[in-house]
């Protein structure tokens, strides 16, 4: 083999050895953008799973430090007075406004947490809304029924007549907003929290 030969040799050989280095590191950064990428998208969706089970957690904490018997003068001194405030209208119009503070804590929290569901669906790609639902819909029960029971008490406190049957549901309005202990509504909480977090577990380990 002539010199000339092994030289051109030695450079088609350094070619093809330079070009599958080449390759070879395209290949490298490829597979790292790859692994980089999946950790971010990774990354994303424990965050956005670990926000919206926290903000179910602190849902559930403020939902039920909505309700209970006990009422306290602070809770409405802030509420502007009427000048001509009966002595019963004044205490109707100061527990319900009490009554309706203390559910704004959780209202808000909503209006986080159905945020937080979007942005959920956005980096997982799946449907999310159905097991946020029970949340804002024990709001709505809880918010209605005092917003009912005060009208009742507020007709009485009026001199008004209500019916047995405007009675009968007064009690169980009343029922449904001095309850301190567990019942149907704070049950139907943790079991929407238990099916959010057994949903969105796979994202958090």
């Amino acid at each position: 083999m002539t010199p000339e030969l092994v030289d051109t040799c030695t450079s088609i050989f350094s070619n093809v050895a330079t070009g599958v280095t080449a390759i070879a590191l395209v290949v490298i950064a490829i597979k790292g953008l790859q692994a980089w990428r999946q950790q971010m998208v990774g990354q994303s969706r424990y965050e956005a799973a670990r926000r919206l089970l926290l903000l179910a957690r602190r849902f559930r904490g403020a939902f039920g430090r909505s309700r209970g018997p006990a009422t306290r003068s602070n809770e409405y001194a802030e509420r502007p007075r009427g000048e001509d405030e009966t002595p019963a209208q004044k205490q109707v119009l100061d527990e319900q406004y009490a009554r309706l503070n203390r559910l704004q804590p959780a209202a808000d929290i909503l209006a986080e947490l159905e945020q937080a569901v979007w942005e959920a669906e956005v980096v997982t790609g799946e449907a999310l809304v159905q097991l946020a639902k029970p949340f804002g819909l024990v709001l709505q029960e809880l918010n209605l029924a005092i917003v009912k029971h005060f009208y009742l008490r507020s007709e009485v406190a009026n001199g008004h007549t209500i019916t047995k049957q405007q009675a009968k549901e007064q009690q169980r309005l009343t029922k449904l907003i001095y309850e301190p202990h567990e019942d149907d509504l704070t049950r139907r909480v943790d079991e929407a929290l238990a099916a959010l977090e057994e949903h969105l577990k796979k994202y958090i380990r």
